[in-house]
Formats: structure tokens, sequence, C-alpha cells
């Protein structure tokens, strides 16, 4: 599974938007629940997030993850929770879009 960057203004931006159009899966098994039935386009890991997390939440080859620059407090408060560690986004052009900004991380 490909890992990516991005800036932390642009996480926010695209996790607003994807919270308006209810294209988000908060926490970790719901986004286990929409990887395995096919809904989750793109998985956003809070800086800070246990190792475990990514395994947690179902990830595959097929889904792209976002490895955020917000804490899991930070990204939880912009989505107006009290901690989130892991986000699904659901809507595939907003998942294009946030990875439009994003880089590639290689190893």
């Amino acid at each position: 599974m490909p890992h990516y960057q991005a800036p932390g203004a642009k996480v926010e931006s695209f996790l607003g938007l994807a919270r308006r159009a209810g294209a988000l899966t908060f926490g970790r098994s719901a986004c286990r629940r929409a990887v395995l039935a096919g809904r989750c386009r793109l998985l956003v890991i809070a800086r800070g997030a246990g190792s475990s997390v990514e395994k947690d939440s179902g990830a595959g080859p097929q889904v792209p993850i976002v490895l955020s620059e917000l804490t899991k407090e930070e990204m939880g408060q912009r989505l107006g929770r009290a901690s989130v560690a892991v986000v699904g986004m659901t809507d595939l052009d907003l998942a294009r879009g946030l990875l439009k900004s994003a880089t590639l991380m290689t190893e």
C-alpha cells in the first residue's frame, strides 16, 4: 500500500469537505468495515497514532494511506470529536484531490 505525506492544511481542508459531504468514516473499526466493503478510497492517519492503527484499519494494497501532520487531538478537533487516529475517505474525487497535493513517500 502506498504511503503519502500531506501538509496539515491540505488534510484539514479535504477532511472538512469530505465531512460536509458525508464521505468520512471515523476510527479503526469503521474504516476496516469500509475497506472490506470496498467503499474506502483513502485512509488518513494522524501523526503520533500507534503503529497498529494501519493494520487494524484493514488497509490493503488498493487503499492509499496519507500520513497527516495533524495529531490525533488536532484531527479530532477539526472533525468535532475528542481524538481521531484514523479517518477513511469514501468519495473517490475527494481522495484523488488530497492525493494530488500529497507527496509519495519512498523507503
